[in-house]
C-alpha cells in the first residue's frame, strides 16, 4: 500500500468526536480486514504552522479545524496513535529535500527487510 491516510486519521477523529478507544478502532479495523499499512509517517506540524497553513489554504474553517483545543487534542492523539503503532514521525519543519531523503530512506530500509 503506498499511501492510507484514512485509517489512521479515522481512529484519531472516531477516539476524539465519539470516544472509542484506539483499541476497539483497530479491533475493528481487523474484523472489517481494512488493509494495515506496512509503512506509516505522522508529519509533525507545529500549532503555530498548523494554524497558518490553515489560514493560507482555506477561507472557511470546518468545526473542527476552527477550534484551537480541539486541534490540540488532534495532534495529541496522533502522537499517542505513532507511539502505539511504531508510526515514523517526520519533523515537517524541515526542508523538503531533508524530508523527502528521510522518507526515502526509511522506505528503502523496509523494503529491505
Amino acid at each position: 500500500m503506498i499511501c492510507d491516510r484514512y485509517t489512521p486519521s479515522t481512529v484519531v477523529y472516531q477516539s476524539l468526536v465519539k470516544g472509542f478507544s484506539f483499541d476497539d478502532l483497530n479491533q475493528l479495523n481487523k474484523i472489517l480486514k481494512i488493509p494495515e499499512a506496512d509503512l506509516t509517517f505522522i508529519f509533525k506540524v507545529s500549532e503555530a504552522d498548523q494554524t497558518r497553513r490553515l489560514h493560507q489554504f482555506r477561507t472557511e474553517l470546518d468545526m473542527y479545524e476552527d477550534d484551537p483545543e480541539f486541534r490540540k487534542q488532534v495532534i495529541s492523539a496522533f502522537n499517542e496513535l505513532a507511539d502505539k503503532n511504531n508510526y515514523e514521525v517526520v519533523d515537517s519543519s524541515l526542508d523538503r529535500d531533508v524530508i523527502t531523503e528521510q522518507i526515502v530512506e526509511r522506505i528503502l530500509l523496509e523494503r529491505n527487510k
